[in-house]
């Protein structure tokens, strides 16, 4: 059990509706789930609610005319997960093969994971706008502040200055760790936050 200490405001997407005046800034997990077809089946198969929800509220949002974005960082991180999910599911039958082995060794399921990015990508592209990112001093110095003062890993504090230097408040995502940050919408399904933020005083109220 993880012992959020909520200091966004959480918002439940089962009860909120999006709208033509809403926009979102999408999360390389929700990425993943939504746009990358065979990755999304497989959740679904072993029943994840993830799979369910998240592809549901994003047609919902597309629908309401809502705006979504994402960033660079964003492609970097959604194709490392999908290397890993590939990597992982060719490790229950080689489990002595190493991932760099994997990598460059194994042609044909590099090419099946370059066909996976490209095609997930392309989805991506296609529903979403990009923002601009710099990564350089200033915006390191910026991630630091924010991982001195969140929960958050290395990956998405960048993804979380992202929305804070083009003032997008509203986060969609299934990681707990960006309910740690001040002034944040956090839009998600996850049970663990939406128990917390009920408890911490911190859930809003739906727009139905």
């Amino acid at each position: 059990m993880i012992n959020y200490d909520i200091k966004s405001e959480v918002v439940d997407i089962n009860k909120y509706n999006p709208t033509q005046r809403d926009s979102f800034f999408i999360d390389s997990n929700v990425l993943i789930w939504v746009f990358s077809t065979k990755h999304s089946r497989g959740n679904e198969r072993h029943g994840l609610y993830q799979s369910r929800v998240y592809p549901a509220y994003i047609h919902r949002a597309l629908k309401a005319g809502s705006k979504l974005y994402v960033c660079g960082l964003s492609f970097s991180e959604m194709s490392h997960f999908i290397e890993d999910m590939e990597f992982q599911h060719f490790s229950l039958m080689s489990p002595y093969v190493k991932r760099k082995e994997y990598r460059h060794n194994y042609p044909t399921e590099r090419s099946n994971i370059i066909e996976e990015i490209n095609s997930a990508w392309s989805a991506v592209s296609l529903a979403t706008e990009m923002l601009e990112i710099n990564v350089d001093r200033s915006s390191v110095d910026t991630s630091l502040s924010l991982i001195s003062n969140s929960m958050l890993d290395g990956y998405d504090v960048f993804l979380a200055a992202a929305t804070k230097t083009h003032g997008i408040v509203n986060i969609l995502t299934d990681d707990g760790d960006f309910s740690s940050i001040e002034g944040v919408r956090l839009f998600t399904a996850n049970y663990g936050v939406l128990r917390a933020a009920e408890k911490q005083g911190k859930l809003a109220s739906d727009n139905n």
